[in-house]
């Protein structure tokens, strides 16, 4: 509904990226302007059928996790038909490609690899995954990967979107990034890197739509009676703020309501309910007057969906006197008002972002704890456990929750499996709520003393791989000071020498602690 230029616009890029020489576009606007729907318009619409896409989204729940938009995208791609219209050897060897893609992302490809250099090896890292992801497109299948909802990503999509940019000129590949420009933290990664990346991306920055737009759908609805549908056209623009997530929205609810009836060649519009609607106030929350039309019971396990992220499990859902039948049926109402829609046997994802945000906000504090508590421990009990992105939403949950050696466990866990993965800051937000938790959970002071030198040692080799030396420096003195014995004293003065060495200091100076 009123994009055309701007898919004659991708679509003029993605046959600029098919002939060798790679793109890429960043699509913002504020929430429901429509940056989803126009990539997938211009995707169903416009993209060959020959196209490899990697679909990922951000999302709020799922900030901290690494890499989260790139592992669902593959996950997602080796869940289906990887390439329908190709060979057998070509789908074979696509397939292979994704799982090393899968292996890398997951940390699994580094872990027995000997870290002489965590700068260097970091840099392998990076470049093995830019590479793969560039083996994947081909001039017979070029490749389409799309980032959404980038003002959630977390810091290594973000370094992984700009080293891309890099390369990607050499590629038959166009990378579409899409964000929000109202909900941009100047003290995040995102506006940096596309600063930085001002000359080599295309723009898109989505407006309103005006009402020769909106025109479009509700002459379709009208038929031949123009000046109802221009009438209501005006209404819908004025009352939505061109705003398209709401426009939909509220034409939904007028129909619902029966201010709108919408035939088979035309449609009609009771113009004195419709003003009694508007006088009302409820045409300035729409989405609030669509959610109240669902039973009580179905916006309760909204809410507690909308806790585990804009895609969810039903099975995540279930108490334990539930069925997942019973789950499905009960979510066959929110299906019916385009509320959530089914991924497939037992995913399904929110119809837009500001549904899962209104249902959570809705959620009070303490609630919401419980909420993710009972999540957590349904998810621990029904998952494999060493699936390592079980292991990462676990401890997301139960950080949340009201178990916290449960959430100091996981977060460990998460730590490790980050640092493996190169993805450091989200490590060191792991490693740090570690050590936020561990005085509440260790009652021994030997204990505690073992979780912290565990801890502020793990921190001081993030901070050292991505050269931040003084931080690490610190963590280090830290660890010193909670070592319960020579040899662990002994691995904090190597790493700690090591650090001097990277600074160009051959003699490294000594902490209070190591002259103790």
């Amino acid at each position: 509904m009123g994009r055309s230029a701007e898919v004659d616009r991708l679509s003029g890029l993605f046959s600029t990226a098919c002939s060798g020489s790679g793109r890429i576009a960043f699509i913002s606007g504020p929430p429901g302007i429509g940056k989803s729907r126009l990539v997938s318009e211009f995707v169903s619409t416009k993209a060959g059928a020959g196209t490899l896409l990697l679909y990922g989204k951000c999302g709020q729940r799922t900030r901290n996790l690494p890499y989260y938009p790139l592992v669902t995208a593959v996950s997602d791609r080796l869940s289906s038909d990887v390439l329908s219209p190709t060979t057998e050897e070509r789908r074979l060897a696509l397939r292979n490609r994704l799982f090393e893609l899968s292996d890398l992302l997951s940390g699994g490809t580094s872990r027995d690899v000997l870290r002489l250099d965590m700068e260097q090896e970091r840099e392998r890292f990076f470049n093995l995954l830019v590479n793969l992801v560039a083996s994947l497109a081909t001039f017979e299948h070029p490749l389409l990967v799309v980032l959404d909802d980038l003002q959630w990503a977390d810091h290594g999509t973000i370094e992984f979107v700009e080293r891309m940019a890099a390369r990607i000129a050499s590629f038959p590949l166009l990378l579409i990034g899409a964000y929000r420009d109202d909900e941009l933290d100047p003290l995040q990664n995102l506006p940096s890197m596309l600063t930085r990346l001002e000359a080599r991306a295309v723009r898109f920055a989505l407006q309103p739509l005006g009402t020769e737009s909106v025109q479009e759908m509700t002459r379709l609805l009208a038929g031949e009676e123009a000046g109802q549908a221009d009438k209501l056209a005006q209404f819908l623009v004025g009352y939505g703020e061109g705003n398209p997530f709401r426009i939909v929205t509220l034409t939904s609810t007028l129909a619902d309501k029966g201010i709108l009836s919408v035939g088979a060649e035309s449609c009609s519009v009771d113009w004195a309910a419709l003003s009694s609607f508007a006088s009302q106030g409820s045409v300035d929350r729409p989405l609030l007057s669509l959610v109240e039309r669902l039973e009580p019971e179905l916006v309760e396990l909204l809410k507690t969906a909308s806790a585990i992220g804009d895609t969810f499990d039903i099975r995540h859902l279930a108490s334990p006197d539930e069925t997942t039948g019973e789950i499905r049926n009960s979510l066959a109402e929110a299906e019916n008002h385009g509320v959530v829609s089914r991924v497939d046997e037992h995913r399904y994802a929110f119809g837009h972002d500001q549904f899962r945000e209104h249902f959570y906000s809705t959620i009070p504090v303490a609630d919401r704890r419980q909420r993710h508590q009972a999540i957590a421990e349904r998810m621990e009990a029904l998952s494999d456990l060493q699936d390592q992105q079980v292991l990462l939403q676990l401890a997301e949950h139960y950080s949340r929750g009201t178990d916290v050696g449960k959430a100091l466990h996981f977060s460990l866990q998460a730590g490790d499996i980050s640092a493996r993965s190169h993805a450091y800051e989200s490590a060191r937000r792991y490693f740090k709520a570690a050590l936020v938790m561990a005085k509440g959970v260790a009652e021994e002071p030997e204990a505690l003393r073992k979780l912290r030198f565990t801890i502020h040692s793990s921190l001081g080799g993030s901070y050292a791989a991505t050269g931040d030396y003084e931080l690490a420096l610190d963590q280090y003195d830290h660890a010193n000071e909670h070592a319960i014995d020579a040899e662990q004293r002994s691995d904090v003065s190597g790493k700690r020498s090591l650090v001097f060495f990277k600074r160009g200091e051959l003699v490294p100076q000594h902490s209070d602690s190591d002259r103790l």
